[in-house]
Order: structure tokens, then sequence, then C-alpha cells
């Protein structure tokens, strides 16, 4: 009598799977073997190796060996089914290629199965426990889904790695959680601060690249920007009648929300916007208007002696081509008659700190009535939530109360934060800018170019251009327009706006007199 011959093939993708661990099967089918005299011929085992395809390299040996010595084998022995694929179809296409083109039966050693496509029954019982194998993992699957959405949703815990700024840790539970890491949050910080000052995003990438950032290409930035995660918000994806939301989460915030609602409302505007590449050497590239109100570019032309000198540039031909230095000395000597003279200084400061005072008093009275609205959203949540688990209210309904006052509680959360900032610290941040504006060509000097950017977009509301040798503008914040006529005699800066008498500031210079910072050229 011809002793009967196998090859085995044993698969496990991770070492949790202790119920079906690699010494397990080899156990079970060497035994199976054992009682039923067949002799093992070869095996082939993929340790670590996952179900969802067919690239495994010990499943490619026993294919090859197959091609080459089946007519020396009677079967192919497995623990089960699906150590060929999770996914019933393929795995029937597989058993099936096997039996077709080699006349080789496969044994399924847990499921008491010979598979023989030729005959009925044992064709629709492997194919019914392969369904039935499949069906356990949907099942498994949907559950570990809904645990995720139930722990997102409810709990507010972030799972997974953590994002830049934050890093993973537990709680005193041994629970996982996320915290703050100071030194990628200042990254992440910077990031949303210079996008809301008009910085492009290829330029923060660059800058946070020297800060540390270790991501890699530009759209990382536009996926910082969009994470709700930094301001302690969760993304709750959509998972069977539950709809996707962004939810309240228990981790710290490394902005705060009403920044973070902020980006998302400019960040449809920034993608539609020109990109200006950032030179240092020509801070004003993209900045400063042409007299047609196209950006001026910015490039190097060579000089008859050979050398290379800047010039900002239009566009369109025959219209500005201004150089660089001249622009830039311009710029400065201007930037010196715009800055406010110590006692227009201190008249600022002392209305400023009236104007802060009224404001402060209002705030407090803002953040009395949003407290007291936080208050009543949250107790309308708990209300509805109760009705719900009565059985008192459909999920329909309850869902769409949840998802409203959960947005609202949300929306009064980052009103309350961005109120809450104590009144020494807007003293002190009063200050320390109003004084920078008593010499505001040393603070432009000092400035990054980015932020020389962005003061001259404030100072002139983005619409400053260049026309006839002068810089001119139809808008100018009127705190620095004091100095006007003299800007226009010297040929810098020429404010062609309407000015009402009423609220005119004596061109003559601060306060209606001549100071020495104000009449002198640099």
């Amino acid at each position: 009598m011809k002793i009967k011959t196998a090859i085995r093939y044993l698969r496990i993708s991770t070492d949790r799977q202790s119920n079906f661990s690699i010494s397990g099967q080899d156990t079970q089918t060497r035994n199976y073997c054992e009682r039923n005299s067949i002799e093992i011929v070869d095996t082939f085992t993929d340790e670590g190796y996952s179900a969802k395809n067919f690239d495994r390299p010990d499943l490619k040996r026993l294919n090859l060996f197959i091609k080459k010595h089946y007519r020396q084998i009677d079967y192919l022995v497995v623990n089960s089914f699906d150590r060929f694929s999770r996914e019933s179809g393929e795995a029937m296409t597989a058993i099936k290629a096997l039996q077709r083109s080699y006349g080789i039966k496969i044994i399924s050693v847990s499921e008491g199965i010979t598979f023989d496509m030729n005959e009925p029954g044992s064709f629709l019982f492997t194919g019914f426990m392969l369904l039935k194998g499949e069906g356990e993992i949907i099942t498994n699957r949907s559950r570990i889904n809904l645990g995720i959405h139930t722990a997102k949703k409810k709990e507010g815990r972030f799972l997974g790695t953590a994002p830049i700024g934050y890093k993973n840790a537990r709680d005193q539970k041994n629970v996982p959680i996320i915290v703050i890491d100071e030194d990628k949050a200042a990254i992440v910080r910077f990031i949303y601060h210079s996008f809301l000052n008009h910085v492009p995003c290829i330029e923060i990438f660059k800058q946070a690249k020297q800060k540390g950032f270790t991501h890699t290409g530009s759209g990382s930035i536009q996926k910082i920007l969009q994470n709700p995660t930094y301001a302690g918000l969760l993304k709750v994806k959509a998972f069977q009648e539950h709809p996707a939301e962004i939810v309240e989460a228990i981790h710290p915030a490394i902005i705060d929300k009403a920044t973070w609602y902020q980006v998302q409302e400019k960040f449809v505007k920034a993608k539609r916007s020109p990109i200006h590449i950032i030179s240092d050497a020509m801070p004003l590239r993209g900045v400063l208007l042409c007299h047609c109100s196209k950006p001026l570019t910015g490039a190097p032309s060579r000089g008859k002696g050979g050398k290379y000198w800047n010039y900002y540039k239009c566009q369109h031909s025959g219209h500005n081509n201004i150089s660089a230095t001249k622009a830039h000395a311009q710029l400065n000597e201007a930037l010196n008659y715009l800055s406010i003279p110590p006692r227009l200084l201190i008249a600022i400061k002392n209305a400023t700190e009236n104007l802060l005072e009224e404001s402060v008093k209002i705030n407090k009275q803002q953040l009395k009535v949003l407290t007291a609205q936080h208050a009543q959203v949250q107790q309308d949540l708990v209300s509805v939530e109760k009705k719900y688990i009565n059985d008192q209210m459909k999920f329909e309904t309850y869902n769409r109360w949840y998802t409203e006052l959960t947005t609202q509680r949300m929306a009064l959360t980052a009103k309350i934060e961005s109120l809450s900032i104590t009144e020494t610290e807007k003293y002190n941040l009063m200050h320390a800018e109003l004084n920078k504006m008593g010499d505001m060509q040393s603070m432009y000097t000092a400035a990054t170019t980015t932020q020389k950017q962005q003061l001259i977009r404030l100072v002139f509301d983005s619409r400053l251009y260049y026309q006839q040798q002068v810089y001119r503008t139809p808008y100018v914040l009127p705190v620095f327009s004091h100095n006007a006529m003299i800007m226009k005699e010297k040929k810098l800066l020429v404010i062609e706006q309407k000015r009402d008498s009423s609220n005119a500031i004596p061109g003559g210079g601060a306060e209606g007199n001549r100071t020495p910072v104000q009449t002198q050229s640099p």
C-alpha cells in the first residue's frame, strides 16, 4: 500500500493570535498526519505575514515546490483554510486552483474538511466554513471600530500615534493618552501664527524645518493646519448610522479653539491666493504693487560690468523696473518719518489704556453671559442623552440635537477662552508693541523677511504700490500719517486719500510741531 504524502502550510500574522500560534498549528497538523498515516514531506511557514494578499515568501516557495513535485504529493495540510486568505472568495479561488492544476487535495485539520471540488458536499461545506470565518472577522472588526468610535466620541480619547507636538503616554489607570511635547509644540504654534499672518505655506515649511520640523513635503503644513487635535478636539469618522463630527477631547490643546476655527475660515481663501516665494534680498517681492495693481516680482539683472543687481519688476512690459537698492533706501527713509514721536506715543498709550480698560469691563460682562450659556448648553446636552438612554427619543432626533448642541458648546468654549486673557497680559502686550512704533525703521530692519511683509501689509492695508519713482498708497493707518506732507515733498511716499477735516492729523508734524526726528533726513 502506497504511503500518502503531504506538505504543510503554517501562517500567523502576529504573535498575539495565541490560539493559532505557529507551534499550535504545527502540533495539530502533525498529530493529524500521524493519526492518518500521512508522511510530511516539507513544511512552509510564513510568520508575521497578513492574509490580506498573497505576497508571502514561503507561500511563493510552496507554489514553486508544488509546481515541481506535485506528482509526489497527495495533500496540502493546513490548520484552517483562512491560512490562505481571510477573504473567503480569495481562499476558495486559491484552493480550487491547486486542485484543478495539480490534483492536490487540501485538508483543514481544525475544520475537519478534505476539500474536493468535484464533490458537491465538500465544496459547499468548505464554502460555508470560509464564509463563517469571514463573518466572524467582520463582526470582530465592527466591534473594534465601534469601540474606537465610542472611545473618541464619548470619552474624547485620542487613539494611535501622537501627532507632532504631542507624545504618547499613559494615565494613572494605564490608559493610553497623549500629552504635549513642549519643544515640538512650539513648532506647531509657529505654523499657526505664521499662517494667520499671511506667510505662504512653502515659506512656513522652510522655516519650520529650521526649527526641527521633521515631516517631508509642504503638504504636511496644510495637514497640521487642518488637524483639530491641536485645539483639544477630535475628528470622529462616520460609522454605520453615526455621522462624522468633531468632538471635545480630553487631551490638552496646543492652540486655542478660536485660533483653529479662524485658520479653517482662512484656509480655503489661502489656497486660492497666489504663492509668492520669499527672498531675504528682496522682501518686497509679492507685497509691493505696480501701478497696474499687479504684485511686483523680483530677480537679479546683470549690469554692464558683469555684476548682478536686484530689481523689482512688473510682468507687464514697460511698467516698473525698480532698483531694489533704491527702493529699500526710500522705504527706510519713509519708515523713519512714519515713526511715532514720544509725545504722540504717550498720548496714544493713554488713550489705548482707557480703551483697554473699557474693553476689559465689556469682556468680563460677555464672559459672564457666555459662561451661563455654556452651562445651559451642557445641561441641555445631558438632558438629551438621558432621554435617549431612557428610550424617550429616537436616534435620529438624538443625533441631530447632540450634533447641534456639541457644536454650540465648542463655539462657546472657544469664545470663553479668547476672552479669558488676563488684564496684565493685555497691558504688557500693548506697551511692548507700542514702544516699537517709536522707531519704525529700526523695527523693520530687525524683523525677519516674513515679519517685514506682515508690517507692510498691516500699515498700508496691502495697498502699497510704486509709480514714477515714488511709493504711493490710498491708505495708511492714521496713526502713521502725521508726516504725510514731508514724505510727499521728499518724494518718498504719497498718501492719496481723502481726509475728513474734522479728524485730520496736522500734516506739518506730530501735534503741529516739527521735531528733529520728523524733519531731518536719516
